[in-house]
């Protein structure tokens, strides 16, 4: 039984009654209204891609943003009056084949994001033309070939992931010259011997630097000049020569050497560096001594550690004392110095040494005992909220699933606080209104966290109203959170409604000036949907003529059972069209969405 769905497009006074059944009539009420370039760039898109889940099946509807076209997000350019293309999301659908070089047609998109995918071939370097690109999302595919050099030209581009694919070639020294690059992730290539380029020196705005297993060779530039690096990982290649030796950003919390071909001594820069998470040298050739002052100048919170990887190389001593304070983990062993553990007084430095790595966590539950005496089970699906200020406050909470795709830091729990702030802040929600309940690292450096967020403290309700839920729904699921550079970019896993939320699953979109009608008001304006009132036809259902009480003509769309329109397009489409006008266009008038209604 579909469910009632019902569009009303009212009629622009201009038109005459002919006029109005002869655009109905001719099916032509969802008239194509994207820039033409752009549909035909998308259905080139199309036609190189391979669908083996029909997730693209909304692409074969007649116009890719009227219609909301699966991954397809647009704007209106109010210079031509044109839909363009803003976003293209089509991460996690299993889809093959290979990227069309006309996605460089589609000069507003400020998203590409295809990650998580099989798709093959290499990278088109007409997405190069797209100026106005600030995220690049091709990680986790199987591309292959060069990084075309003219992506320097992107000088809006924020995130450039493409790690987990099969890109040969070069570095391209040329991209070093986009003036607002955040994140260069290459993890994961065959750049087949190259180098890093001495131009990397000079990025101005890199915040994270990962370029692990690239199969690079050579030695590793002076990254010093990068004044707000907060993450380097150039491990498991094959560079050479000594590490140098000025000091790296002071916000840096991350530098992983490791599994290289390096030689000489750990210099003295890595002390000092008052946010170090991890020092990684492990398994290269590096020799001297192993010093006794890194730790220096951090000032250690309660939950902030600092782990010093340095196992197999050749050092044979130690500089002073070796007597690190209780969250600073060493790993010495497979080094010469071992072999007079027992003289160093560091047996413990030349075992394994479990527990250094963060694997998972919670945050801490600061209900009171005096809460236990009570219980919040009579409620289904509520609880205490931890940091309330009332004590005891029993509330329902929504559970939200998120995925750091590349965070800056290698240690979370010293910055729990800070993403509570930066997650509430983005949200307009006071702090105690979110507990993170537990967060795990994944492979790849990529970060998943489960938190709760708590309605308001108040007298008469102790659960989101259903305008709250799709505030924050809309807000996070739309990307609109501010970008940060320590937590980097997102990916919402689930926005979970059950208990006293599960009638909220289909929440109707609240738009200005478009009235929601009771679905009975469009029964009696159609006849019932008499045929005699029929007037169309389409995909998503049939259009009906129809006369409101107050004696406007409208047209209205009625889903039916098969509609391959889901509850996601149809808000979306309720709030692009509301926003929709237009000379040549019919205004929405308002919308029907009655759960009830069923047939």
């Amino acid at each position: 039984m579909a469910w009632q769905r019902v569009y009303l497009i009212g009629i622009i006074l201009a038109f005459s009654s002919c006029c109005f059944f002869s655009l109905l009539a001719s099916g032509q009420i969802e008239q194509m209204i994207t820039h033409p370039s752009e549909v035909d760039a998308l259905r080139a898109v199309r036609r190189k891609l391979s669908d083996s889940m029909k997730n693209l099946n909304s692409w074969k509807k007649t116009d890719p943003c009227a219609s909301n076209w699966t991954g397809v997000i647009c704007t209106l350019d109010s210079n031509d009056g044109y839909l363009h293309v803003q976003e293209l999301r089509l991460l996690n659908m299993n889809l093959s084949g290979k990227l069309a070089s006309e996605l460089g047609q589609l000069s507003h998109m400020t998203i590409l994001d295809v990650m998580w995918n099989n798709i093959s071939g290499s990278i088109p370097k007409e997405i190069g033309n797209l100026a106005s690109l600030k995220l690049l999302h091709l990680n986790n595919n199987n591309i292959s070939g060069q990084i075309p050099p003219g992506f320097s030209e992107l000088l809006d581009l924020v995130h450039f992931l493409l790690d987990n694919n099969n890109l040969s070639g070069y570095l391209p020294a040329e991209l070093s010259e986009m003036p607002n690059l955040g994140i260069l992730q290459l993890d994961n290539n065959s750049f087949q011997g190259t180098s890093i380029p001495v131009s990397y020196s000079n990025m101005p705005k890199p915040v994270k630097l990962s370029l692990r297993n690239c199969n690079l060779q050579g030695e590793i530039p002076d990254l010093s000049g990068i004044p707000g690096l907060l993450f380097l990982d150039l491990s498991s290649n094959q560079l050479n020569g000594t590490i140098p030796t000025n000091k790296l950003s002071e916000n840096i919390t991350t530098i992983d050497l490791s599994n290289n071909q390096l030689i000489g001594p750990i210099p003295s820069n890595f002390s000092g560096l008052p946010r170090l998470q991890r020092l990684s040298l492990a398994n290269n050739s590096l020799s001297g001594i192993v010093p006794s002052n890194i730790w220096q100048n951090i000032n250690f919170s309660a939950t902030a550690t600092l782990t010093l990887d340095s196992r197999n190389n050749f050092l044979k001593n130690i500089s002073g004392s070796l007597n690190p304070p209780s969250n600073v983990s060493i790993r010495l062993e497979g080094n010469p110095v071992c072999s007079r553990a027992n003289e160093l007084n560091i047996i413990q430095l030349c075992g394994l040494n479990a527990g250094d790595d963060e694997t998972y966590g919670s945050s801490n539950d600061s209900t009171t005992v005096t809460c236990r005496t009570q219980s919040c089970s009579v409620h289904d699906s509520y609880e205490y909220v931890p940091e309330s200020p009332v004590p005891c406050y029993c509330a329902a909470p929504l559970g939200v699933g998120l995925l750091l795709r590349s965070p800056s830091i290698s240690n979370f729990r010293p910055y729990t606080n800070e993403f509570q702030a930066y997650l509430t802040t983005s949200l307009s929600l006071d702090l105690y209104q979110l507990s993170i309940g537990s967060f795990i690292w994944q492979n790849g450096s990529r970060l998943r966290i489960y938190v709760k967020f708590f309605p308001q403290y108040s007298n008469s309700s102790s659960k989101f109203n259903k305008s709250e839920i799709q505030r924050l729904r809309d807000m996070i699921a739309t990307f609109s959170l501010p970008s940060s550079d320590i937590f980097g970019p997102y990916q919402l896993l689930n926005f979970t409604l059950v208990g006293p939320y599960a009638d909220s699953a289909k929440i109707p979109i609240k738009t200005e000036s478009v009235k929601g009608f009771d679905f009975i008001e469009l029964y009696e304006a159609t006849s019932g949907f008499s045929v005699t009132t029929q007037v169309g036809q389409g995909g998503y259902g049939k259009v009906y003529k129809g006369i409101l009480a107050n004696g406007t003509v409208v047209a209205i769309k009625r889903a039916q059972q098969g509609s391959l329109q889901g509850q996601k397009e149809f808000l979306t489409e309720i709030e692009l069209l509301s926003r929709l006008h237009h000379r040549n266009l019919v205004s929405l008038v308002g919308y029907c969405d009655e759960k009830a209604n069923r047939c």
